[in-house]
């Protein structure tokens, strides 16, 4: 059975692929991946190290030839016998560490988030037009009598 589409449906079907666009994109950028977590753990550790006068960014961009996971080795081996950092060091590697565990969770949840925010307002936005539509003909029949 062929499916029917009033002009009002068919756009609404537009502006829901169009949204859908929208929502993959917003979640393409907000996706979290390893590489990421990696460069987040690098500039916190560089944060808690650095010299308070220099700016984490030019440091991160003189080691630019190296990858985060080896900047944070380095970083860790340098910083781990000093008692003045070994806590905070050890802080921030544990809650990057929790968060290279949990990235499958955070993934689907982010995922999950993107499905409920395109199909909720799409939802709505239906209903509603189906509400309008039937209050508009309830007047329609009304003035035919």
């Amino acid at each position: 059975m062929k499916a029917k589409l009033n002009g009002w449906q068919r756009i609404w079907v537009v502006l829901s692929v169009i949204y859908f666009v929208i929502v993959v994109v917003f979640t393409y950028t907000a996706w979290p991946t390893e590489s990421k977590i990696d460069n987040s753990w690098v500039y916190s550790l560089i944060d808690k190290t650095k010299d308070p006068n220099d700016y984490t960014y030019q440091i991160r961009d003189a080691y630019k030839d190296i990858s985060d996971k080896e900047l944070i080795k380095r970083i860790n081996a340098k910083y781990s016998t000093n008692q003045d950092y070994k806590e905070i060091l050890n802080e921030i590697n544990l809650k990057y560490q929790s968060e290279l565990q949990s990235l499958w969770k955070n993934q689907f949840r982010t995922a999950g988030i993107a499905l409920v925010a395109w199909l909720l307002p799409i939802a709505i936005v239906y209903l509603l037009g189906l509400s309008v539509g039937w209050i508009y003909k309830g007047f329609k029949n009304k003035q035919n009598f």
